[in-house]
């Protein structure tokens, strides 16, 4: 009976930890970026650091791009460029809707973010590699393939399906505001030198080459990105570190056990 309180308690923490490392976090602005974190609150001013939750809203104004992370070693990447709307419909899978607007997405890591994809109005956009690019706007979705493969999906304004094609390296593919998917077009050498001025500015997140006076590292922009995903999960392991002691104690209590013992250690 007292293995499977154990076993139990165990199990309960093991799934919150893995709950609360299911969320997305913003690593570096530029310009005038804004977050809403509920439907009855106002729009705010987007701060690095902050973490996001499932239906947070990303607003940014001229110039301005967000980006964020799905994962502490920054090997799953979204970038969300001027002018664009962003909704996070889901976190693990990750599911991002774009109603207006373009992203860049950088994917290395599957296995934590499988069945990413990338919602419009006229397409549903799964990725299946590693690398991509997702416009909306009001002539219908644009979507380019860097690296991999990406399912882009048409969809009609009554979210029928109207067909769906790979999109395979160096191609590129248009859907219409009725869900339509047009030919593949080839990738042009302006499209590749913006792809490539993202690699390196992901590579520069992820080289972390400055630091601030408290050591930590700064992002594209000089914010600091310092604080890990490790951090959220150390403040939230004491909190369950004292629910867990207090579980423990309750369960000597109800098996007629009052002697002082130390709970399992984690």
């Amino acid at each position: 009976m007292k293995k499977c309180i154990l076993l139990f308690l165990s199990f309960q923490l093991f799934l919150c930890f893995s709950l609360y490392a299911q969320v997305a976090k913003i690593i570096d602005l530029k310009g005038t970026v804004k977050i809403k974190k509920d439907l009855n609150t106002r729009w705010e001013k987007a701060k690095v650091n902050t973490y996001l939750n499932k239906q947070d809203q990303i607003k940014t104004g001229n110039w301005a791009e967000c980006t964020i992370t799905f994962d502490e070693e920054l090997k799953n990447i979204l970038t969300i460029k001027e002018n664009s709307n962003v909704t996070l419909e889901g976190l693990k899978p990750g599911k991002v809707y774009l109603p207006r607007g373009r992203v860049f997405s950088l994917i290395d890591d599957l296995a934590k973010i499988e069945g990413f994809q990338v919602r419009t109005p006229t397409a549903i956009i799964g990725v299946r590699g590693t690398g991509d690019s997702v416009e909306s706007g009001i002539h219908g979705t644009k979507v380019k393939c860097f690296q991999g493969k990406v399912n882009v999906g048409g969809q009609d304004d009554q979210g029928n399906g109207t067909g769906n094609q790979d999109l395979t390296q160096g191609l590129g593919i248009g859907v219409d505001l009725a869900g339509l998917l047009s030919k593949f077009f080839d990738l042009t050498g302006g499209d590749w030198d913006d792809w490539n001025d993202f690699l390196k500015y992901v590579q520069r997140l992820k080289s972390k080459p400055e630091a601030n006076d408290s050591g930590r590292p700064l992002g594209d922009s000089g914010h600091d990105i310092g604080d890990s995903f490790g951090d959220l999960r150390d403040e939230q392991r004491d909190d369950f570190k004292d629910l867990d002691f207090e579980e423990f104690r309750r369960s000597r209590e109800d098996s007629g056990d009052s002697q002082p013992r130390s709970p399992p250690k984690r």
